[in-house]
């Protein structure tokens, strides 16, 4: 499975690193298909897998848009990135899927190419 760092698919979503950890720790369903590179110690950035990005990309935009609560964004998100629309009465949802995959493509690449990633373990001495 291909994943990316926690900071790179901050970037491509748009939001702040702290945001995207409070995204799924509160949606708790993407956080444990996440890789947590860290083990139990601190410094080493979560893995977050490329294919829930399309998801993670219109739960906030429902989120934002519509005013849905984070878990409903999801699981809707989840049921548009599958295929189906999503229907409540007479309104059905639906999404623009290749359209949002190019964005994030687009977004990734870029993504990919400027962030950098921090240095680890101590300085060297120059003397």
């Amino acid at each position: 499975m291909r994943a990316i760092t926690s900071q790179t698919a901050a970037q491509v979503l748009q939001i702040t690193p702290k945001q995207l950890d409070n995204l799924l720790l509160r949606i708790g369903e993407v956080a444990s298909n996440s890789e947590s590179g860290s083990k139990g110690r601190q410094g080493r950035e979560r893995r977050i897998p490329i294919k829930i990005l399309p998801e993670l990309a219109l739960t906030l935009e429902l989120v934002d848009g519509l005013g849905v609560g984070l878990r409903d964004g999801y699981r809707i998100a989840s049921e548009l990135c599958s295929g189906r629309d999503h229907e409540f009465g007479h309104l059905t949802l639906g999404a623009d899927l290749d359209g949002l995959r190019d964005q994030i493509d687009q977004r990734l690449a870029a993504a990919i190419e400027t962030t950098v990633r921090a240095k680890r373990g101590r300085p060297t001495v120059r003397g």
